[in-house]
């Protein structure tokens, strides 16, 4: 964490907290308990988390109750419905609505049993907002999970516990006191004793002839960390030191950049999900068969006493419409969205991790070549969604633990609920934490051929008012807390923006992630006018045989990274940066964030800027980067189009800071070099704002 000493800013969360990653790829955590903040507390604009001043009367109009318990149709005060009875309520009353509406939840948890959907039903007529709130001083939960209860000891010599579950839904997570807990795992295993081949691998080691006594191996899997990739692949079975692996799982994991095989990065493996495997303090299997759970308390943990959710949902909320009738004008302030688990790497594809979530579906015969699929990648689906979706708000929510990203704005269609992606407009998610996550934090944008061009090779003045629609602009992502995500996922960055216009991430403080802190952009400048001729020469196959040649722009362009506070990143992947870059983003710009490398990239090198393939026409300036060995660098080739892009007057922890950034129209200049933690007073001032502002300083504090 930040120094307390001459940068003049306290460490940012102190003893109360702890991380929730750890270096070898387990979970540390919080305290127990969800971490929610106070409700009822306002931002800087009086928006409330709670509304103490709301009408309190039997049927006040424009007003509805909800409880935990509550029933019947009035959703009054005295009488508070079910947030289903609710939702029909205000879309009885949404079409004609001569006011706000405003539907307020009572303290307590709302177990789900599917998914929220908000759509332009759901919505007020003539701009008016619906606005869903914690009553004042309440810490409402969405929970897609289920308490598990009546543990008793199964195996006093391992002091392994055991539950009655249900066991129709095969969750990947497991929530313990307010953390991911670890699935049942080997030790790291080395790829110099795995043999690999086109159906699996064998191996000959004794270390590892305990894979031979798998009590369900088809339900095993190989959690696979490389550089910038965390892929799952499951077991088959295995035999006489022989695994077969499930396809295309293993075709497609073994394929394209960053393998199984060959990782840039040799980062650890583990075989995982196996009773046989449950041999460590904080870990756990679910056997669906019996339908029982096991789990081995971590020193101190109580079984009578722990909260342990078990989820039995993947989605939670979806707010999305169509391109013509979006949802629109709709508030969520102060609930908390807890309790999912993503199912998608439990198939026969597993989890063939590109990027960022991105991955590969399907079997290798659909593709001629590697850098056929990249066009097709899929995005994990976000626990919260929102697309084809204006003016939507979140304000001091909370966003903790959660199965897969933790809010997902406008990605592609694959990865949302309703069916519809892209197409987010007016988006502001401001005040909210995210925590203990599996994925991403906040992932906003596509990355399929609608998300950079919606309406194929044309300039964008020359766009329907449909494919205009589908563009991702206008939001705003400020003073949000984000840490402790990308636990199981760990490729993902803390906020995440890809092809977007007008998107300003600012005042937000992101820390203890496994790879970058902000990544921006997307497609490696292969989708920018005149592509990347690099990829036409690779040996993964001609990207341009299976994608056009663009001769347009995306329409990614005109946003801001500003203000922000990283700090304790890149903590078990490689080739990432405090900011990473993709593409061109004409108009972009990076300005007076407070970057601080103490701690940060145990993994690897880590930059505080990283300009990686085809990043261009970008603006970074006044930004402060302490603790880095290597400040800046730009992914340059002759033929990438990586260039034009203004480093100038930033403040380095660095002797050389002006170094040479290779690329053309590149301006590096009045970059001042400063020793230690001995700011320049301008640069102090960068530090003393930079993250969260004082009305959300709230946000740090555990409840």
């Amino acid at each position: 964490m930040a120094s307390a000493c001459s940068s003049g800013r306290s460490s940012s969360v102190g003893a109360a907290e702890d991380s929730g990653v750890n270096a070898d790829g387990s979970s540390g955590g919080m305290r127990s308990g969800i971490d929610s903040g106070p409700a009822g507390s306002t931002d800087a604009s009086g928006a409330a988390g709670g509304n103490p001043d709301s009408p309190a009367g039997a049927g006040a109009a424009g007003h509805y109750y909800v409880s935990p318990t509550g029933t019947g149709s009035s959703c009054s005060s005295a009488a508070p419905c079910s947030m289903t009875q609710a939702q029909m309520a205000v879309r009885s009353a949404a079409g004609a609505a001569p006011t706000d509406l405003v539907v307020e939840l009572a303290d307590g948890v709302y177990p789900l049993t599917a998914p929220l959907v908000f759509t332009a039903a759901d919505s007020a007529a003539n701009s008016h907002t619906v606005t869903w709130q914690a009553a004042s001083n309440a810490h409402p939960v969405l929970s897609g999970g289920k308490p598990i209860t009546g543990w008793t000891v199964s195996d006093s010599g391992k002091n392994i516990w055991k539950a009655s579950a249900p066991a129709t839904f095969a969750t990947r997570q497991l929530y313990v006191n307010g953390t991911i807990a670890t699935r049942a795992r080997s030790s790291s295993i080395s790829r110099s004793l795995m043999t690999m081949n086109s159906n699996g691998w064998t191996f000959s080691s004794t270390s590892l002839s305990y894979l031979n006594s798998l009590a369900q191996p088809q339900r095993a899997e190989l959690n696979i960390i490389g550089s910038w990739t965390n892929r799952y692949s499951p077991i088959q079975s295995v035999a006489n030191s022989s695994v077969t692996m499930v396809q295309p799982a293993w075709e497609d994991n073994t394929w394209g950049y960053d393998t199984v095989q060959s990782p840039y990065r040799q980062g650890p493996i583990y075989a995982e999900n196996d009773y046989t495997l449950l041999d460590q303090p904080g870990e756990w299997y679910q056997d669906t068969a019996a339908g029982s759970l096991y789990y081995i308390p971590l020193a101190g943990q109580d079984m009578t006493k722990a909260d342990i959710e078990l989820p039995q949902l993947q989605v939670l909320v979806a707010v999305g419409g169509t391109y013509d009738q979006p949802a629109h004008d709709l508030t969520f302030t102060g609930l908390t969205f807890s309790y999912t688990s993503w199912l998608g790497p439990n198939s026969s594809d597993g989890f063939a991790d590109q990027q960022t979530g991105g991955f590969i579906v399907g079997p290798r015969s659909l593709y001629p070549a590697f850098e056929a699929a990249r066009p097709l990648w899929h995005q994990m689906p976000a626990a919260v969604q929102v697309s084809a979706a204006k003016n939507i708000s979140f304000v001091r929510d909370r966003f903790v633990n959660l199965g897969s990203v933790g809010l997902g704005i406008g990605n592609d269609d694959n990865a949302h609920q309703t069916g519809v992606g892209l197409g987010a407009n007016g988006i502001s998610v401001t005040g909210c934490r995210f925590s203990q996550i599996a994925g991403g934090g906040i992932v906003i944008g596509g990355v399929q051929a609608k998300a950079h061009h919606p309406g194929g090779d044309v300039p964008v003045s020359a766009l329907t008012t449909v494919q205009t629609a589908m563009i991702n602009q206008n939001m705003t992502i400020k003073d949000n807390l984000v840490h402790d995500i990308g636990i199981d996922y760990r490729d993902f960055a803390g906020i995440m923006f890809t092809y977007t216009q007008h998107v300003t991430v600012s005042h937000n403080e992101v820390y203890n992630v496994p790879y970058s802190g902000i990544n921006s952009g997307f497609g490696w400048g292969t989708n920018d006018a005149g592509g990347n001729s690099d990829y036409k020469t690779r040996s993964t196959g001609d990207l341009y045989n299976y994608q056009p040649l663009y001769t347009n722009p995306t329409v990614a362009m005109n946003n801001t990274v500003s203000a922000n506070y990283l700090h304790l990143m890149q903590l078990q992947m490689n080739d990432g940066g405090c900011h990473y870059h993709l593409s061109a983003n004409p108009g972009t710009v990076i300005t007076e964030n407070y970057c601080e490398g103490k701690g940060s990239g145990p993994s690897g090198t880590i930059w505080g800027e990283y300009a990686d393939e085809g990043s261009a026409y970008l603006t970074i300036t006044k930004n402060v980067y302490a603790n880095f060995c290597c400040y800046v660098t730009a992914n340059w080739s002759s033929s990438n189009n990586t260039g034009h892009l203004a480093y100038t007057n930033n403040w380095v922890g660095t002797s050389n800071a002006n170094p040479s950034l290779n690329g053309p129209g590149n301006v590096v200049m009045g970059n001042v070099s400063f020793s230690g933690m001995t700011f320049p007073a301008d640069a102090q001032a960068i530090v003393n704002a930079a993250g969260l502002e004082p009305a959300y300083v709230d946000l740090k504090m555990n409840p």
